[in-house]
């Protein structure tokens, strides 16, 4: 049995580090949360780290702001679109 909830914090992140560090000092005062970004070293692409890591979440929390996010090649949506994709379908 799961002891804590997970949160997804998404963002795009050059623009928006200030108040995703708001959102992840709140969130970190909850003992039985765990905040989950996807933007360490994995085997996975970004894309399938990202999205994997959305499906397994309790909760998802989108940071939008001014800039539409990284695309990756051959990829018509930003990450954080295909996040927030991920999150509505579940």
């Amino acid at each position: 049995m799961k002891t804590y909830f997970s949160v997804y914090l998404s963002s795009t992140l050059k623009d928006l580090e200030a108040e995703r560090q708001a959102v992840r000092e709140v969130l970190n005062g909850f003992k039985t949360c765990k905040v989950i970004e996807s933007y360490s070293a994995d085997k996975r692409s970004v894309r399938e780290s990202c999205l994997a890591d959305v499906a397994e979440c309790d909760l998802y929390i989108g940071i939008l702001g001014g800039r539409y996010g990284y695309i990756q090649p051959g990829e018509t949506d930003s990450i954080t679109e295909l996040e927030y994709n991920q999150a509505s379908d579940k």
